[in-house]
């Protein structure tokens, strides 16, 4: 498998998309006002992820086949 240091298999993909103005007041705190005020179009988060889409199936089915050597 190689040594304490190599990757496995890997865990929840995460994709950081999109600028932030650190200046302009805090998003998360209108949403007690405002509980759509962070939301996202589905088309925006498919725009973001379908270019990683492959090799993030890819790695899942990795860990599904680590997952179920372990047992």
């Amino acid at each position: 498998m190689g040594d304490n240091e190599s990757i496995r298999v890997k865990g929840t993909p995460v994709i950081v998309f999109g600028s932030y103005n650190f200046d302009a007041p805090k998003p998360w705190l209108q949403l007690v006002m405002n509980p759509k005020a962070m939301d996202i179009a589905e088309a925006e988060i498919e725009k973001q992820t379908v270019p990683f889409l492959n090799n993030i199936l890819a790695e899942q089915k990795k860990r599904e086949t680590a997952e179920t050597a372990k047992q």
